[in-house]
């Protein structure tokens, strides 16, 4: 499903920012320390309008420091962090949007932020939780019922991703995002027939996300056909379950981990390899969890090292870029056993501006896709 989270996130982006005037205000106050904390809440508010993410803190911190009301309170804590998810810290972002709905549980904007944030970071059962609030809040809202159904698909419940993504498109029925997704879930429940007029549908609307599901039919019936993939990528006899742990930062260079692994699963699921993201603070939790989800296989992936080089200065436009290389150690072990079946080294160079896209993920979805060829030729 290779398109299907930046859909999601193209989706709900709108839901991200708030107009600071509209949610906060500007009535003048007699009392100084409540008009004090109000301009410090307008100044965040419009810093994080105007992309100045790292600029909003400060005053944000501030107007939480004068002890603003339930309300207020609540909308400060989710400018933070929409602040932080400018910034790239989903872990801060997540910290302030939980805050936000834990003082204001009807906080639409809250709630869709902290599914989205949450959706990001790979964290599913989070997001949904979010995203079935903003359904709750308001049962009319065709992108928080997609949001659903699509986070059901991220989990691989497929069955019951169908009811929420139906009233997307039942609510909004030129939205192709929603006829895509069904269309998908139907392929993954091996029903062509109802993927067929999802496809009929997507035509009709003239959307280019119908030759993204025509080829995704085409790939998966021949995968289908040859035996190489069953529906819901569930566990199958005579096949290997492959799990892929937590990515280790051991060189603590600073990037998107949670969202680089969440990616990196659902690329290996796109290649039609059976697999499913294991959690796990350490190794034995890791393999516990494998063992209860009946993986024979567990990926791991350690970052080793990430050096910062000078930026370029060769450029016709004379704006140096900084790059990155980062090296990124994979191992492939059967569950239980402490020698590799495959291991390997990769190294990528990136734009420092790349940071925030997966860095070095492209290598690593590569080195680890050659490896599953070379096991799927060795095991079955």
């Amino acid at each position: 499903m290779k398109i299907l989270k930046a859909i999601l996130l193209t989706l709900i982006l709108s839901f991200t920012l708030l107009n600071p005037n509209l949610v906060i205000g500007v009535q003048s106050s007699a009392n100084p320390q409540e008009a004090e904390m109000m301009q410090y809440l307008k100044t965040g508010a419009e810093q994080v309008q105007t992309g100045k993410f790292q600029e909003a803190i400060e005053p944000l911190k501030k107007a939480l420091e004068l002890k603003p009301d339930t309300t207020k309170e609540a909308i400060a804590h989710y400018l933070l962090g929409v602040a932080y998810t400018g910034l790239q810290k989903a872990d801060e972002a997540i910290a302030e949007y939980k805050k936000s709905v834990s003082l204001k549980a009807d906080f639409l904007n809250g709630q869709f932020a902290l599914g989205k944030a949450c959706f990001a970071a790979g964290q599913f059962e989070d997001a949904l939780v979010a995203y079935k609030e903003v359904v709750k809040l308001d049962p009319k809202s065709a992108n928080g019922f997609f949001s659903v159904g699509a986070t059901y698909v991220s989990l691989k419940r497929y069955q019951e991703a169908i009811e929420p993504l139906q009233q997307s498109v039942k609510l909004q029925p030129k939205l192709a995002e929603g006829h895509y997704y069904l269309g998908q879930v139907y392929l993954q429940l091996a029903n062509k027939e109802e993927a067929d007029k999802e496809l009929e549908v997507l035509k009709s609307l003239s959307s280019p996300l119908e030759k993204q599901l025509a080829k995704q039919m085409e790939k998966f019936a021949a995968a289908t056909e040859s035996k190489e993939i069953a529906p819901g990528n569930t566990k199958v006899e005579g096949r290997f379950l492959v799990g892929i742990a937590p990515i280790k930062n051991i060189a603590g260079v600073s990037m998107p981990i949670n969202e680089m692994r969440a990616r990196l699963v659902r690329r290996v699921l796109n290649a039609y390899f059976d697999c499913t993201p294991l959690d796990g603070e350490n190794a034995e939790k890791v393999i516990n969890t494998a063992k209860n989800q009946n993986c024979d296989y567990i990926v791991y992936t350690e970052i080793l090292a990430g050096i910062d080089e000078r930026p370029q200065t060769d450029r016709v436009e004379g704006i140096g870029q900084q790059t990155t290389t980062i090296k990124v150690r994979i191992k492939l072990l059967a569950v239980g056993s402490d020698k590799p079946e495959f291991e390997t080294t990769v190294l990528t160079r990136e734009n420092k501006a790349a940071l925030g896209d997966f860095i070095g993920l492209a290598a690593v979805d590569t080195a680890i896709r050659d490896m599953l060829n070379e096991l799927r030729k060795k095991v079955q």
